[in-house]
């Protein structure tokens, strides 16, 4: 759950991660989430995996209790974001492009300098209702990372300092919410600057394709009752959408 909050204004993002040429990594992203309720708190821990191709295509797995639940792909050079189950081997294509202008590490660099400028003078974000401060800016891990401070009121209250990479990823995150009823502490490991395997970009053999319909729903995709009470599939499936993506 990297969170991404800040406004910079160049790339594509996946959950914590921008789509960015020329910068290629893996990296493990750790999701430390503590629920307080009723005088006793509860941890939960989820982990993701990345990888980030030059051409600025984006390979996210997600675990739950260790086990894969799912995996999103954003491939470039097929202009589609692919959503795939494993549990069920099944995928589904969102229809939606991804024609973005995608930013070097240079413009993401002068973006967020930019962000870090407007936040030091109090910029409000107009468009919710936060204030951001800049917390500056420090180098890590060869790179350099920037710093911000958000504030939200309202019924989604925030409150939570996060530093993402000149390189188009979250670097580490703290967030309280509700109150400070719940607290999600983001953090990034296993950091590799190098090409990922260029299969992770491709659906793996033996998956069947799900309509678009089915992009937000959760899996297992079984036949339901209808009102007459006849099964059938949640919504119409079209045979071998996109059979280009498989190996």
């Amino acid at each position: 759950m990297a969170m991404l909050v800040g406004t910079a204004a160049l790339g594509a993002k996946a959950q914590g991660v921008r789509m960015v040429k020329g910068a290629p990594f893996t990296a493990k992203w750790t999701t430390t989430t503590e629920i307080e309720a009723h005088a006793e708190v509860t941890e939960e821990v989820t982990e993701s995996v990345v990888a980030r191709s030059t051409d600025g295509s984006i390979y996210q797995a997600f675990y739950k209790n260790g086990n894969l639940d799912r995996v999103e792909i954003r491939n470039v050079s097929r202009e589609r974001r692919l959503v795939l189950y494993p549990k069920t081997k099944q995928y589904v294509v969102d229809p939606s492009d991804l024609t973005w202008s995608m930013p070097t590490v240079a413009q993401m660099y002068k973006s967020l300098e930019k962000t870090a400028g407007d936040y030091r003078r109090n910029y409000p974000l107009s468009h919710v209702n936060k204030v951001a401060t800049s917390l500056g800016m420090k180098n890590v891990d060869g790179m350099t990372v920037f710093g911000h401070h958000y504030v939200r009121d309202g019924a989604r209250a925030m409150e939570g300092d996060e530093w993402e990479s000149e390189l188009g990823f979250i670097y580490s995150g703290r967030y309280e919410l509700y109150g400070g009823r719940r607290t999600v502490t983001v953090t990034l490991t296993e950091l590799k600057r190098e090409e990922p395997d260029p299969s992770l970009f491709k659906v793996p053999k033996g998956y069947s394709t799900l309509p678009d319909c089915m992009l937000n729903s959760v899996p297992p995709f079984e036949s339901v009752n209808n009102r007459a009470g006849v099964r059938e599939r949640p919504c119409r499936v079209e045979a071998d959408v996109f059979p280009d993506y498989l190996h």
